[in-house]
C-alpha cells in the first residue's frame, strides 16, 4: 500500500472551488483526479467547465451503490462546495460519523472567506482569507504530503487526520480591500459612495431573518461575526496557519482583486 495520495474523487470539480483543486492536483503530476457528477443534473458540470485531464464518471445520489465502489477506490474525496453554510451542526455531525465509522478520517480545510461585504462599524477589523487558486495549492499540497513518516519533523497527513488545518492568502482589512480596488481600478476613496453599518447591528438583522424563517440572514450573522472587534476572523494570528508546511506562499492583495475584477467581467 501506498505511503502517499495518489487518487482523487472531488464533488463539484466543474464549480469555482473545486475546479481550483483539480487544477492544483493535476499540476503536481501525482495525483489521478476523477470528478463526481450527479447523473440528473441539467447542468451536469460539463466537460466544459471540469479541467482536462479530469476523468468524469456520472451517479444517482439516491442509489448509494452507483458511488460507493468509486469512492472506495478513491485515496480522497473532496465534496468542493456542496454543502450550504446553515449546515454547521450537520457538518459536525458527517465528521463525527466518519471519524466513528472506521477505515475513514477527514481533515477539514479552513479557508476564511471569499466575498467582500458592506464595511462594518470603521472598516479597519481584519480578517484571514484565502483565493481561490490558493485554496487549491493548498489542497493539492496537503493530499501530496506523505500518509506517515519515522522522522516526526517531516510533515504528514497523519498530523492532520481528524483535525482542523488553517491556510491563508492575507489577513487584510476592509478597508485595506477597498484601498486595493482603488489602486487597480486606478480611481480613489473619493469617488466611492462609503456606507457604514454596525456589526451587532447586522448580525442582529441575520438572527431576525433566520427567525422569520430567512435562512438568507445566516450569511449575514457569519460575515458580520468574523468582522466583529474581538478579534475571531484573525485565524492566522489566533490559530495560526499551515502555510509553512504546506508550502504556500503569501499572495499580493492587488493581483487577487484584479482576479477577482476579471472574473467579473467573464460572468
Amino acid at each position: 500500500m501506498s505511503n502517499f495520495i495518489s487518487k482523487v474523487a472531488i464533488v463539484g470539480a466543474g464549480r469555482n472551488a473545486g475546479s481550483h483543486f483539480a487544477r492544483a492536483l493535476l499540476k503536481t503530476g501525482k495525483h489521478a483526479v476523477t470528478a463526481i457528477s450527479r447523473s440528473s443534473s441539467s447542468t451536469n458540470c460539463s466537460s466544459s467547465t471540469i479541467p482536462p485531464g479530469v476523468t468524469t464518471i456520472h451517479v444517482n445520489y439516491a442509489d448509494p451503490t452507483s458511488f460507493v465502489s468509486l469512492l472506495l477506490a478513491a485515496d480522497t474525496y473532496d465534496a468542493g462546495l456542496q454543502r450550504d453554510v446553515g449546515a454547521y451542526k450537520q457538518k459536525a455531525e458527517f465528521r463525527k460519523f466518519i471519524e466513528e465509522v472506521g477505515g475513514v478520517s477527514n481533515v477539514t480545510v479552513h479557508t476564511g472567506f471569499w466575498r467582500e461585504v458592506t464595511l462594518f462599524d470603521d472598516g479597519t477589523a481584519q480578517i484571514s482569507t484565502s483565493t481561490p487558486p490558493q485554496v487549491g495549492r493548498a489542497v493539492a499540497a496537503l493530499l501530496s504530503l506523505p500518509v506517515t513518516h519515522p522522522d516526526p519533523a517531516i510533515p504528514t497527513l497523519d498530523q492532520f487526520r481528524n483535525n482542523p488545518l488553517y491556510v491563508s492568502s492575507f489577513t487584510v482589512s476592509q478597508t485595506d480591500m477597498l484601498d486595493s480596488l482603488c489602486r487597480v481600478t486606478c480611481t480613489s476613496t473619493s469617488s466611492w459612495t462609503i456606507h457604514y453599518e454596525s456589526t451587532t447591528a447586522r448580525y442582529a438583522s441575520g438572527v431576525d431573518a433566520i427567525q422569520r424563517g430567512d435562512w438568507s440572514g445566516m450569511v449575514k450573522m457569519m460575515c458580520a461575526r468574523n468582522f466583529f472587534p474581538d478579534g475571531a476572523g484573525t485565524y492566522e494570528r489566533t490559530r495560526g496557519t499551515a502555510n509553512a508546511v504546506l508550502g504556500l506562499e503569501r499572495e499580493d492583495l492587488d493581483e487577487a482583486t484584479r482576479m477577482v475584477l476579471e472574473r467579473g467581467r467573464r460572468m
